[in-house]
């Protein structure tokens, strides 16, 4: 695959979803499934490249992501809906109440940071990801 392109593959509709990266850079999510691969995980994670889609898949697929999901990757800056509502919606209607939500962000703004950790995201991940930021942080999801 071609990094910047597309987003990578995401598991097929009988795998269990375990965790979901929604994120609209296409190499920080081809660098997400890279590491994954490596820890033989890729087959389980859900690519979500905006806010309307990542919004719509949650709603949709509630029950099973309940069952299954052990954390979820968020963009805060993404077309569509912006990642902060996203992160809004699930909290503020107890969607996912238990599941990390690692932030994934360049904004250095105070209020988005503090509306952020009001909202309970578990972890900020400041751009430009690197694989020692994204291997820590599936370190934390992993011992959470």
């Amino acid at each position: 695959m071609e990094t910047g392109k597309h987003l990578p593959e995401s598991a097929s509709k009988s795998e269990v979803i375990r965790v979901l990266v929604i994120e609209d850079n296409k190499d920080d999510a081809y660098l997400f499934q890279q590491r994954l691969k490596t820890i033989d995980f890729d087959k389980q994670v859900h690519f979500l490249e905006d806010g309307l889609s990542a919004q719509e898949y949650i709603d949709k697929n509630i029950k099973g992501l309940q069952e299954s999901l052990i954390g979820i990757f968020l963009d805060l800056r993404l077309p569509g809906i912006p990642g902060l509502n996203i992160l809004k919606h699930m909290r503020e209607n107890n969607i996912l109440a238990d599941v990390p939500i690692f932030i994934m962000t360049s904004s250095n703004d105070p209020k988005d940071l503090e509306e952020c950790k009001r909202l309970k995201a578990t972890k900020f991940i400041t751009k430009p990801i690197t694989l020692a930021k994204f291997s820590e942080a599936l370190a934390d999801m992993f011992h959470k």
